[in-house]
C-alpha cells in the first residue's frame, strides 16, 4: 500500500514537470514571438483606443491657453476622451470649465495692503510667464531678488473677447496637417474611416472651445481697474511683478478670486446677451453697464450655465461613441496613430508655452526693475523709488528685524544705508543715496522707426560713468563707473540738500516746495529703459541718460544722434 502510493506520488510530479523537461523547439518560439512583434508593428492594434482615455489634463491646459474666441484651433488628440469626462465631472462638480491654479501666487493691493490667495488659473500663469521672461533678461545672483514695475496699457480687446496670435494660426495648420494625413488612405486604399474619425474628433475639439464659459472664467467684470497690485509666490520667492492700472489694468484682485459660473456674477460681463435688472429701494442700481443688466437665469442659474452642461453632457457621449468607432479599423492604424501623435505634440506646447500678458487681455509696459542682491535692500529701493515696499515687508519679513533694518522703516535711513554704501561692490548703492528721479513722466528726445520712445544717450561728456568704454554689450556699467557714479552723485547731493535726506520723491508726491538735485531729474522708465536697476551693483539700458548726465556735469546734454550701440531696447516680451 504504501509502495503504490509512492509510486502514485513520483508518477504524478512526472506528470507536472513533464512540460518543463520535454525538449522544446526554442528556435520555433522565437520565430513565433518575432512574427507576433512584427505584425503588430505593422498594423498596431487597440493601442488607439487605449491612448485616446489618457492626458485629458494636457488638453485642459491648452484650451486654458488658447480659448475666448469662437475659433480656437485645438486640435483632435488621445486625450480627448479622457478631457470629455473629467470636464463633465467638474462641471457638474464646482462648474469650471479652467484648470486649477498650477504655479502658487499671491496678489497684494499695494494700497489697502490686503492679501489674498489666487485661486484662478490665468493668474498663475501670469506670473508664471513673467519669471520665465525676467529671468532671461535679468540674472539673478543667489539670494537675491527682482521686482518688475509695469503700467498696464489700453486693452485694444471687449470685454469678452482675445486677440488672435500665433497659436492660431500654429493650431489651424496642425489641423489641416492631421486632415491631410488621414486623407492618405482614402487616396490609396479607399478606406474613409480614418478621415471620418479625425474629421468628427476635429468638429468636437472645436465646439468644445468656442464655449462662452471660457471667457467668463478667464475674465474679471472690472477691466479698468486703477490698483496698483503686488504678484508674487510669497515667502521665499525671488521674483515680484507690479502691476499699476492707470485705469486701464484687468482687476487681478477680482480674478484671483473669481467667482463660480453657478452665480450670475461671471456673466455680467456679457452686456448683449443680458436682461435689463429692475430697479428697487433695497438694491440701487450702479452705473456701470455690466450692473444695469443681469444674465437670464433659469432656477437660480444662468442659462448660458445651463448651455455649457448640455454641451459638455452632448461631449461625452459623442466622445464616447468616437471611442468605439477609432477600434473599428484593422487596418492602415499607422495613420490614425500620426493624427493622434501631431494632436498631441500640438496640445502639449499650447498647455506649456509661455505668453505675453497682452495676450491675456492684460498689454503691459515695463516701467522700472529693481534687482539687489538682498530681499531687504530690494525692497528698500521700491519704498524709496516708489513707496510700495512696506506692504511687502510683512509678507516677506514677518519675523523681527534688525535694529537697522527697523530704524530704516521709522525713517531712521543712515546707518543702514551707510553700511550698505560701503558694501556697494556686493550690494550696490542704495537708491537713496543716488540723485533722485520720477518715473512715469514722458520725456523723449526721439522716436524710433516703430512708434517706441527712444532717448538720446550722451557717451562723450567727461567723468561720464556711462561713457560707452564703461557700458558693455548688456547695458550694464562697469564696477568702476558705478562707484564714481555713487560718489559723484552722493557728494553734489549732499551739496546741495545737506547730510540729512529729505523723503523720497515717488510717483504721487508733491516737488513744489523742494530745490534739491533729485528735482532737476524727471524722466520716464519705459520699456526697462529711463531707469536705475540694481543686482548688487547699478545698471541701466543706456537711455534717458541724458538729463541724468547732463544735472551730474552741469551742463546742457548734447545732441547726438542715437546708433545701434548707443541705444539699447529691452521692450516687454520683445
Amino acid at each position: 500500500m504504501f509502495i503504490h502510493s509512492e509510486s502514485n506520488g513520483v508518477g504524478g510530479l512526472l506528470k507536472l514537470l513533464h512540460p518543463v523537461l520535454q525538449k522544446r523547439d526554442i528556435g520555433s518560439s522565437a520565430s513565433e514571438t518575432v512574427s507576433e512583434l512584427a505584425t503588430q508593428w505593422r498594423n498596431p492594434s487597440d493601442v488607439t483606443s487605449i491612448l485616446m482615455v489618457i492626458g485629458g489634463d494636457v488638453v485642459q491646459k491648452a484650451l486654458a491657453q488658447t480659448t475666448g474666441n469662437w475659433f480656437t484651433p485645438v486640435c483632435f488628440s488621445f486625450g480627448w476622451v479622457g478631457y470629455a469626462f473629467t470636464t463633465l465631472v467638474n462641471i457638474i462638480g464646482d462648474g469650471r470649465l479652467l484648470p486649477p491654479p498650477d504655479y502658487p501666487v499671491k496678489v497684494i493691493n499695494l494700497e489697502s495692503g490686503y492679501c489674498r490667495e489666487n485661486a484662478n488659473w490665468v493668474v498663475g500663469r501670469i506670473v508664471r510667464d513673467n519669471s520665465a521672461w525676467i529671468a532671461k533678461n535679468e540674472p539673478l545672483v543667489e539670494g537675491g531678488m527682482r521686482i518688475t514695475i509695469f503700467e498696464a496699457e489700453k486693452n485694444p480687446n471687449g470685454p469678452t473677447s482675445f486677440s488672435y496670435t500665433w497659436l492660431h494660426i500654429f493650431g489651424s495648420l496642425s489641423m489641416i496637417i492631421q486632415l491631410g494625413v488621414a486623407s492618405i488612405p482614402v487616396i490609396l486604399y479607399r478606406q474613409w474611416g480614418i478621415l471620418f474619425i479625425t474629421g468628427i474628433g476635429t468638429f468636437l475639439a472645436l465646439m468644445a472651445s468656442s464655449l462662452p464659459q471660457w471667457s467668463a472664467e478667464k475674465l474679471p467684470n472690472r477691466q479698468a481697474s486703477k490698483k496698483i497690485v503686488a504678484l508674487t509666490s510669497g515667502n521665499g520667492s525671488k521674483d515680484i511683478m507690479i502691476v499699476k492700472g492707470v485705469g486701464r489694468s484687468l482687476d487681478l484682485e477680482e480674478l484671483a478670486v473669481n467667482s463660480s459660473p453657478r452665480d450670475a456674477n461671471p456673466w455680467l460681463k456679457f452686456i448683449h446677451t443680458n436682461t435689463p435688472r429692475i430697479d428697487s429701494n433695497e438694491f440701487p442700481l450702479r452705473k456701470s453697464p455690466s450692473q444695469l443688466r443681469m444674465p437670464a437665469m433659469a432656477g437660480n442659474v444662468p442659462r448660458a450655465f445651463w448651455f455649457t452642461r448640455c454641451i459638455c453632457v452632448i461631449q461625452s457621449v459623442l466622445w464616447l461613441l468616437l471611442l468605439i468607432n477609432v477600434a473599428g479599423p484593422k487596418g492602415n492604424t499607422w495613420y490614425l496613430l500620426g493624427v493622434g501623435a501631431i494632436g498631441m505634440f500640438q496640445n502639449a506646447i499650447l498647455a506649456a508655452v509661455e505668453l505675453n500678458p497682452k495676450d491675456r487681455n492684460l498689454p503691459l509696459k515695463l516701467v522700472d526693475t529693481i534687482v539687489a542682491a538682498k530681499v531687504m535692500d530690494s525692497l528698500m529701493d521700491l519704498e524709496v523709488t516708489h513707496g510700495w515696499g512696506l506692504p511687502l515687508l510683512n509678507e516677506f519679513f514677518p519675523g523681527r528685524l534688525r535694529d537697522t533694518e527697523k530704524d530704516w522703516w521709522e525713517g531712521k535711513r543712515f546707518a543702514y544705508d551707510d553700511q550698505r554704501s560701503k558694501e556697494r561692490h556686493i550690494r550696490g548703492p542704495p537708491r537713496s543715496k543716488l540723485p533722485r528721479y520720477k518715473l512715469h513722466t514722458t520725456i523723449s528726445t526721439g522716436s524710433g522707426t516703430d512708434g517706441a520712445q527712444q532717448d538720446n544717450v550722451v557717451s562723450s561728456l567727461p567723468n561720464n560713468p556711462f561713457n560707452a568704454e564703461n557700458i558693455n554689450n548688456s547695458g550694464r556699467t562697469s564696477p568702476i563707473a558705478l562707484e564714481s557714479l555713487a560718489v559723484s552723485a552722493s557728494a553734489r547731493h549732499t551739496q546741495e540738500t545737506g547730510p540729512e535726506h529729505p523723503e523720497p520723491i515717488t510717483s504721487g508726491s508733491s516737488n513744489s516746495s523742494r530745490r534739491s538735485l533729485s528735482e532737476k531729474i524727471s524722466f520716464e522708465s519705459s520699456a526697462a529703459a529711463n531707469s536705475i536697476q540694481m543686482d548688487g551693483k547699478l545698471m541701466s539700458t543706456k537711455t534717458g541718460l541724458a538729463s541724468f548726465v547732463s544735472v551730474l556735469n552741469s551742463q546742457p546734454p548734447a545732441e547726438v544722434e542715437p546708433s545701434l550701440n548707443d541705444v539699447t531696447k529691452l521692450p516687454y516680451w520683445g
